[in-house]
């Protein structure tokens, strides 16, 4: 499916809202280990890094989940610029299941504790000693999980980039031959433009550079409230609001359509915040 730009804004049209009413206790059969876009619902990290896992039939969820969040309340104490926080699904394709994800506040944190792909990261394992949890929650997961590291285009040009407690995550693929223009438009003219005209709802577009998704993109919007979600998309598969149309009125095209960029597949997931 082509991305009907007008802007990215016109994709955001069609990312489909959430249902945050999900029961924890019943939704809890694949998990993924993946982004934490967010240290806080307020700041953006410049480094997020999403695994993909599965628990094990014996785990019990709820365990994995409050070991997951002493993992985030060390890391906060001890680690540089270093986080984890645990989203759900609410709506689409993942709806019931998880992201665990983690982030680096700047790309140089990331690379203070993994210098490279792959490589020795002595830094991190030292890190990793230092956490102190009652059960690993690594032993809960099936194999061994692959992963992307994404960094957020333009983010040393965002004046105060914020995020917040929603979240519509889609990938995207763009051609080789138009990824550098693509980039130049994103960076330098659609999220500043969308950051400074549309109220509570913030638009970035992140970029694999290690890992399974190296070299391509991921596009996530963020909204400041759950409430703020809801009058933008009242209803999950309903069309959006007047109140969104409202606030999206008058966004240019900047000459992205021209340049190929699509969904992967048609499908989407809406993650909500749990800790």
């Amino acid at each position: 499916m082509l991305f009907p730009f007008a802007g990215i804004f016109i994709l955001i049209k069609h990312i489909k809202p959430m249902n945050y009413c999900v029961n924890l206790k019943n939704a809890i059969a694949t998990l993924i280990v993946a982004m934490v876009i967010i240290p806080s619902f307020g700041q953006i990290a410049e480094v997020v890094s999403l695994r993909e896992i599965t628990l094990k039939k014996d785990a019990n969820p709820i365990m994995f989940q409050n070991m997951m969040h002493i993992v985030r309340n060390e890391l906060d104490e001890k680690a540089m610029g270093a986080h984890v926080n645990i989203w759900m699904g609410e709506r689409g394709e993942r709806k019931g299941e998880y992201i665990h994800a983690y982030s680096f506040d700047f790309k140089a944190a990331r690379d203070y504790y993994f210098p490279e792909a792959g490589g020795a990261a002595p830094r991190a394992e030292a890190l990793n000693k230092r956490v102190q949890v009652p059960v690993d929650p690594g032993t809960m997961i099936e194999g061994t999980p692959t992963y992307t590291d994404y960094v957020l285009l333009g983010f040393d040009k965002l004046v105060t980039p914020r995020g917040g407690p929603v979240a519509g995550v889609r990938k995207v693929e763009v051609p080789a031959a138009n990824q550098a223009a693509f980039e130049k438009i994103v960076i330098e003219k659609l999220q500043p433009y969308w950051q400074e005209h549309v109220d509570g709802m913030y638009v970035y577009l992140y970029k694999g550079d290690r890992g399974e998704r190296k070299g391509q993109y991921l596009y996530v919007v963020f909204f400041d409230s759950i409430e703020r979600r809801n009058a933008y998309y009242p209803s999950e598969g309903g069309d959006s609001s007047d109140a969104f149309k409202k606030a999206t009125e008058g966004i240019p095209d900047f000459g992205l359509e021209k340049l190929g960029a699509k969904v992967v597949g048609d499908s989407y997931t809406d993650y909500v915040i749990v800790y």
